[in-house]
């Protein structure tokens, strides 16, 4: 976005709560941490690395990437660090918003929202927590301090975060127990380092940049799979499912290997990518517990069935992903945007809300993705809020916003397609708040990028 504005001559500042830009990569810092998009694709259409080390990169070398971006555009100096927003408002009386952080007030023209989905560490709320005064904390609050050598540590949670950081930590476990609610579909990565050969390859004119679209398509033919109930649905799962129970056949115990296997359809919930998450399992100091937790105490985690006395407890349990854009409150003409949200988060193509006049949203409402890139998403996005900021500021508008009219539409059509995809099956995710589908886009992302690429100004109201 600051990219995109500074091409415009759009000027802008930056707020950042942490003491570093990178957002997720640089608070997520657990052992393993990296994406589950391939490197080629993880990055900016407009500023290619073409030296990735591994085809899934890991914490260090995107938080890398993403500080010799901001150096490249100079955009350091635009960035105010340790500033944490508290609220935003909008004065109907000078069109403007007043930001209030931790280091006072700003006053703006238009408001963005960058904090995206995945920003709010969800921690369930467990009778007995306070009992426990032994390390317990979120994989996205890393404590570096703790030592895992010859500890007996509890994990709760199976997910993304918990797949990368469990075979790291096993070999150093006296005993390792994970606690998994329900199993979530694995697909390996296939994951290696690119040769000194392969990287002079991609530096020679078009490879890269075919690359990354051969990675693209790839992602993109999945979108298809999504569709609930239908044939593809169902063949995707079957070959799922036949490589989960081909990798873990590494697993001895047989009601072990049943647990991993998941019983609803694939991309339900988030299907992960893993090499390593079965051979992890199989270890002789690795406890899988599939029982309900309803507690701690002082010695650990307690659940219906048994006691489980442990050292340390990861709580690997997401994040709070339907409450997006809820780390700071934001006042609109008639609501603040929780109260809008109260019963489920919405957005003019995940960017725009009526009532909340120049005001927009990255990673908003129903723009995750459960096939391809968020970036490819964000760079979208981008390319079409700058379109609306482009036109307010050339006319001399004081105010943009999105026809009610005009969102209600498309919402109404972002339902009703929900309701023949996959995430509405039935399985327990975090894509989902009172039965409605708030996190995941119904689309796929070449018809988002025609959306957004060819909107009409039409849709919004300027004065």
């Amino acid at each position: 976005m600051a990219v995109k504005l500074q091409e415009k001559n759009i000027p802008f500042t930056i707020l950042e709560q942490s003491p570093s830009l990178g957002g997720t990569w640089y608070e997520n810092i657990y052992p393993g941490s990296g994406c589950d998009v391939p490197s080629f694709l993880y990055s900016f259409s407009f500023f290619p690395k073409k030296n990735w080390s591994k085809v899934w990169a890991k914490q260090e070398e995107i938080l890398e990437y993403y500080r010799d971006l901001a150096a490249h555009f100079k955009l350091n100096s635009h960035i105010q660090l340790n500033t944490k927003v508290l609220t935003a408002k909008f004065d109907e009386k000078d069109n403007l918003w007043t930001v209030t952080t931790t280091k006072g007030d700003f006053k703006s023209n238009f408001l963005i929202s960058g904090v995206g989905q995945l920003n709010i560490p969800s921690i369930p709320d467990l009778p007995g927590r306070e009992l426990f005064e032994k390390p317990a904390f979120h994989s996205a609050k890393w404590d570096k301090n703790v030592k895992f050598e010859g500890k007996t540590v509890a994990c709760v949670g199976n997910g993304a975060s918990a797949i990368q950081i469990l075979p790291e930590i096993a070999p150093l476990c006296k005993r390792l127990h994970v606690f998994q609610s329900t199993p979530s579909h694995i697909t390996g990565k296939g994951d290696y380092a690119y040769s000194p050969v392969q990287k002079a390859i991609f530096q020679l004119p078009f490879v890269a940049t075919a690359y990354r679209w051969l990675w693209y398509w790839r992602h993109e033919i999945l979108w298809f799979f999504f569709k609930k109930g239908t044939n593809e649905n169902k063949t995707f799962t079957k070959l799922v499912v036949k490589e989960m129970t081909e990798g873990s056949a590494c697993i001895k115990d047989p009601e072990v290997r049943k647990k991993v296997i998941p019983s609803f359809a694939a991309g339900c919930k988030r299907v992960l990518r893993a090499d390593d998450y079965f051979s992890t399992i199989a270890r002789d100091n690795v406890t899988l517990i599939d029982e309900r937790i309803t507690g701690l105490d002082k010695d650990g985690l307690v659940t219906a069935k048994n006691k489980y006395p442990v050292d340390v407890i990861l709580f690997c349990t997401g994040f709070k992903a339907t409450e997006i854009v809820s780390s700071f409150e934001v006042q609109g003409t008639k609501s603040s945007l929780k109260e809008r949200w109260e019963h489920g988060a919405s957005a003019y193509m995940g960017m725009a809300v009526p009532t909340f006049p120049n005001f927009f949203i990255l990673y908003g409402p129903n723009t995750n993705l459960g096939h391809n890139s968020i970036t490819f998403m964000i760079e979208c996005q981008t390319n079409y809020i700058v379109k609306v900021l482009h036109e307010t500021v050339e006319k001399n508008h004081k105010k943009v916003e999105v026809n009610e009219a005009v969102f209600q539409k498309y919402q109404n059509n972002v339902e009703k397609t929900m309701e023949g995809l996959v995430w509405t099956a039935g399985c327990a995710s975090w894509y989902t708040k009172n039965g409605q589908v708030v996190n995941n886009l119904p689309y796929s992302t070449v018809y988002y990028w025609w959306k957004t690429a060819f909107a009409s100004l039409s849709d919004y109201v300027f004065k």
